[in-house]
């Protein structure tokens, strides 16, 4: 089981959330601390890929990156795509 206890973020990951992909980072956050929908798969390496649902009801994947017990390092986030959020709602059943 995965333990989030804080995260961390560069402004530059930041603007590119907010911009680019148009997430709020008060819902990443929220989803990544408290949501009960939630999946992760490690990606390779350090990395971990986070399939969430925000409390807004928004499907989004965040990239991980461990730093220190239960430290968090965001590297990005954006919105699932229709086959991405497919496969979240089958890992939910099984």
């Amino acid at each position: 089981m995965l333990i989030i206890e804080a995260i961390w973020i560069d402004d530059e990951v930041l603007d590119k959330i907010e911009g680019k992909h148009g997430l709020k980072y008060q819902d990443v956050e929220e989803a990544l601390m408290s949501s009960d929908e939630r999946c992760f798969r490690r990606v390779g390496g350090d990395q971990i890929k986070a399939y969430l649902k925000t409390l807004a009801g928004q499907h989004v994947i965040v990239f991980l990156t461990h730093i220190d017990d239960g430290i968090w390092r965001i590297n990005s986030a954006r919105k699932m795509d229709p086959k991405e959020r497919r496969s979240f709602k089958q890992s939910k059943k099984g």
